[in-house]
């Protein structure tokens, strides 16, 4: 009821568990949701936890029928956890990234032409991040993922 991001995460722990409630997914999204948007971490990683469809290449991967531990997604999580998180800004920046990218799903979900927006964003990002990753250009592929970001903010008015 006051906003305490370290409540909701609590609670949408004993929603997600059905401890003292309920089991209930939904109810527990909503309330890592609302923790995660104040910058809670531990909300932050229930949320993508549970709502596997919030990363952008989990979302790509899914509406081509790959499954959560297919090789694309395989590589780009190595490359965050072995790379990107012992980079000055690697902290920072996968923080934000788990912050923007459940909604930038979320707007791509809500358009009819998602199909065409998935497609492009395999043939022109994620690709190419898999293939800088494979040559060993880690820097390059931080800068090229961060133009994917760039580009799904502003989808609107940059749709394919």
């Amino acid at each position: 009821e006051y906003g305490d991001s370290f409540a909701q995460n609590n609670l949408g722990n004993c929603y997600e568990f059905g401890k003292g409630v309920v089991k209930n997914k939904e109810t527990a999204l909503k309330l890592y949701k609302l923790a995660a948007d104040k910058g809670n971490e531990d909300a932050i990683k229930n949320y993508n936890r549970l709502n596997k469809s919030c990363f952008i290449t989990t979302a790509v991967c899914d509406h081509y029928n790959k499954p959560d531990d297919c090789y694309e997604l395989n590589l780009l999580r190595w490359y965050r956890d072995n790379w990107l998180i012992n980079e000055k800004d690697g902290p920072t920046l996968i923080k934000n990234f788990y912050l923007t990218a459940p909604k930038l799903v979320e707007k791509i979900e809500s358009l009819e032409n998602k199909a065409e927006i998935y497609k492009y964003l395999e043939e022109n990002f994620i690709s190419r991040c898999i293939y800088l990753i494979e040559k060993k250009a880690y820097e390059d592929t931080k800068e090229h993922y961060k133009k994917m970001v760039n580009y799904l903010r502003n989808i609107k008015s940059h749709l394919p």
